[in-house]
């Protein structure tokens, strides 16, 4: 099996196919995330806005703390949170506190694979990871809460537009653009197919 290149020059915008003015580049997997797979001249202003409004969303409301204490790259360093807040809930008093947790959506087997007809509404389930500091469970039985969770404010449909990206510009990156001139992720990406699900 051949490497993947880590950089690949396009020459047009992989996601509308505009070859007119200045094409920027494309990262495969986030910047944020270290995404090391980078496509040059690949990516036109109207579409790498679009992009970078999802991967904004997943970076910083769902991934903030995990990429904090991996030292993952960020360009607002004084900006980054250092961990997850867990609402904790205890006669009427609400308060912080800090465990570690890593946010997981979950997201069933896209429509097209299963038979699924095509729908608008997008299942998710959420799963806690427990990385580090207390548990959910350690925190409820010492402040005996009435409710110990935590809120995130994300939106499922551009993380898993964020997924799709990353796995079509990764495609590109490995094979080049001719195979996916006409692939219908890219209505998926771009906001304009809003069956993300399928």
């Amino acid at each position: 099996m051949l490497p993947v290149p880590r950089t690949r020059d396009i020459g047009e915008c992989i996601y509308c196919g505009s070859v007119a003015g200045p094409l920027q580049r494309e990262h495969a997997i986030p910047y944020g995330l270290n995404g090391e797979w980078t496509l040059l001249r690949a990516s036109c202003c109207a579409c790498a806005n679009v992009t970078h409004r999802f991967e904004w969303d997943t970076l910083r409301c769902l991934l903030p703390s995990i990429r904090a204490v991996l030292a993952m790259r960020t360009r607002r360093p004084h900006e980054r949170p250092r961990r997850l807040h867990v609402v904790l809930e205890s006669r009427g008093v609400t308060r912080t506190i800090h465990p570690l947790y890593l946010p997981v959506p979950r997201f069933p087997p896209p429509g097209a694979l299963v038979g699924r007809p095509r729908t608008l509404e997008m299942q998710t389930e959420m799963d806690f990871l427990h990385i580090a500091g207390p548990t959910f469970q350690e925190v409820a039985q010492c402040d005996s809460a009435d409710f110990v969770g935590a809120r995130l404010n994300f939106a499922p449909t551009e993380f898993a537009r964020t997924l799709a990206k990353m796995a079509y510009a990764a495609a590109v990156c490995a094979l080049g653009i001719r195979p996916f001139k006409n692939a219908d992720i890219r209505r998926v990406i771009l906001g304009q197919d809003p069956c993300v699900g399928h």
